[in-house]
């Protein structure tokens, strides 16, 4: 099995995050999230707010159990530049996304144009 495990922190901040892919965790999170992860993953990088807050939970909680559904957002809300690329890392270490992101105008594999 790979090794999914990506931290990140926030420029010039101490606290480091910790994230992995576990998939008992995206089926746990997903009532809480309120939405299916596994359509977010496909749907990736044109997610909605709820779909990235639950992935970012999902992948929170393998090392941070306590981590709150609010607490993901609250770290989207800090800077979703960098939790998305964590996110994406994750992705592309467990091989569910491609390492390129696919160019504008291109479809993204359901039948939608990127960018």
């Amino acid at each position: 099995m790979a090794d999914t495990k990506v931290k990140f922190s926030f420029g010039g901040e101490p606290a480091e995050y910790a994230l992995e892919l576990d998939f008992n965790e995206l089926a746990e999170a997903e009532p809480v999230a309120g939405c299916n992860l596994l359509l977010a993953v496909r749907k990736w990088p044109n997610l909605s707010c709820q779909e990235m807050r639950g992935l970012l939970y999902a992948m929170s909680r393998p090392a941070h159990p306590k981590v709150a559904l609010a607490d993901a957002g609250a770290l989207c809300t800090h800077d979703l530049q960098v939790v998305m690329a964590a996110i994406r890392q994750v992705l592309v270490a467990a091989a569910w996304l491609a390492e390129e992101e696919p160019k504008a105008g291109t479809e993204t594999g359901d039948g939608e144009q990127a960018g």
